[in-house]
């Protein structure tokens, strides 16, 4: 059943009747339907808080998921419990090939405020990196500041030192 959304002033699916899945699979199912509503209001709506990270920088829905609830469904499948929707890359928009259910740490790890840093053809987040040098990120940004390096530097450095067989 479609309805206007008044909101959006666009067609929408109308929330599911809870009658029709057993309780489970309506936790399950509200939490994808949640999922795809947020994602419209943040990149449709002018009056959402969050409109200016999102609409107002470019980002978009495909017009698949944009007008039919059913079609991101179909896509991206039912969120499963403790996992949210991200965009792989954050300068892109909502579409199948840049959106995936992540938990909330690898969420933290895909923001544009994250540095990014690649060793050995392998790029990650700072925070992601951190466990195999043994110092804090802290650390890190302090001895950077105080030896006039890069973050970036300061990581490799600490890479390599710590790939470097001792003999």
């Amino acid at each position: 059943r479609a309805v206007r959304d008044d909101v959006l002033g666009i067609k929408a699916m109308k929330y599911p009747h809870r009658s029709e899945w057993s309780k489970a699979k309506w936790a399950r199912q509200a939490k994808t339907w949640h999922a795809w509503s947020d994602m419209r209001k943040r990149c449709l709506n002018k009056n959402n808080s969050s409109y200016r990270l999102y609409g107002a920088r470019g980002i978009t829905i495909c017009e698949r998921w944009r007008l039919h609830y059913d079609n991101f469904l179909m896509d991206m499948g039912i969120a499963l419990s403790g996992l949210s929707l991200d965009r792989i890359d954050n300068n892109k928009g909502y579409e199948l090939s840049n959106c995936r259910w992540v938990s909330a740490k690898e969420q933290q790890h895909n923001t544009r405020r994250n540095q990014f840093i690649t060793f050995n053809s392998e790029t990650k987040c700072l925070n992601a990196w951190v466990p195999k040098l043994g110092v804090t990120q802290s650390a890190i940004c302090h001895y950077a500041k105080r030896h006039k390096l890069t973050v970036q530097q300061v990581v490799i450095k600490r890479l390599k030192l710590k790939a470097s067989p001792v003999l």
